[in-house]
């Protein structure tokens, strides 16, 4: 089976404060869940099949708190192909290790 990088794009409301204590819940969720961040709104999980991404849509589904929230499913050649314009570059084998 091919094992895959979801990358989850997130834009929340955070101008109350019950909207901040659902964004940090939101992101020690997908933490504690082997997410790892890339940029402020965007994190990446490794798949060990591809199987498992419509369960995995699923988990995030049940947590997610309003707001904009999307998952995209790609190869770990396709993340590996990343370019990084500016800024640090994000090293393909963080995602690619247990976490």
């Amino acid at each position: 089976m091919r094992s895959n990088i979801v990358l989850l794009f997130f834009d929340l409301p955070s101008k109350t404060n019950l909207e901040k204590k659902d964004y940090r819940k939101f992101v020690n969720h997908l933490k504690r869940n082997g997410y790892r961040r890339v940029q402020k709104s965007i994190f990446a999980k490794h798949l060990r099949n591809a199987g498992s991404i419509k369960s995995e849509m699923q988990l995030i589904n049940a947590v997610a708190p309003v707001g904009d929230v999307a998952m995209l499913p790609i190869s770990i050649k396709q993340f590996s192909s990343i370019m990084f314009i500016s800024g640090e570059e994000v090293p393909v084998e963080l995602f690619t290790e247990p976490v």
